[in-house]
């Protein structure tokens, strides 16, 4: 994937942040999941615009980067037209659900995902699911070019990192209900600002 593919995910202005170009020409080095099934995504835009249903509005405040192999997206959170490098790290589950703030800080996604979890997303908000691990090369790799690059580790406990962001953000799952109550329930204009 070019840089221009990725670019089209974000918004005319914005400029794709330097550690995701950095991730991006990672991965196309690659050319392997290095992460459970996550990876960089160019259908980004066209994905959230089906999740909302093509709310264009709603789909607009997510600037999707990735995917992992069931459907579920990983992006920046654009809420009140914050910039990307003030944007959380969401979490938006194939089914709906699961849907959560993941962390603050691109880095600190990074640091998620050398967890080297099979379904990111689904481990640190559906503990009870098993979505396994993969733990392999590819994993010991990333590990490495993780903290030769950035001096990222991958964290002893996930929670607080996805903690520390959910209480920093919006409830996203609550937007999202709210949305869908707006968009299904009735016929009222719809206000997606978060508060």
């Amino acid at each position: 994937m070019q840089l221009e593919d990725l670019r089209r995910n974000f918004p005319p202005d914005v400029d794709v942040p330097l550690p995701l170009q950095r991730l991006l020409a990672y991965q196309n080095r690659v050319h392997d999941f290095y992460s459970g099934s996550f990876e960089l995504y160019d259908q980004g835009a066209m994905a959230v615009l089906y999740w909302f249903d093509q709310d264009k509005l709603a789909a607009n405040q997510f600037a999707i980067f990735g995917h992992q192999k069931d459907g579920s997206l990983y992006g920046y959170w654009l809420y009140n037209d914050r910039l990307s490098e003030h944007a959380p790290i969401v979490f938006l589950g194939s089914e709906g659900e699961g849907n959560v703030v993941l962390a603050n800080t691109f880095e600190e996604f990074l640091a998620l995902l050398a967890l080297g979890e099979d379904e990111l997303g689904f481990a640190v908000t559906k503990p009870e699911y098993d979505t396994g691990r993969t733990i392999d090369q590819q994993l010991f790799e990333f590990g490495e070019w993780l903290v030769k690059e950035f001096r990222i580790e991958a964290p002893s406990d996930s929670n607080l990192i996805v903690q520390a962001a959910k209480s920093a953000h919006p409830d996203l799952d609550q937007w999202i209900a709210q949305w869908a109550d707006k968009r299904y329930g009735s016929n009222e204009h719809t206000n997606l600002s978060p508060s």
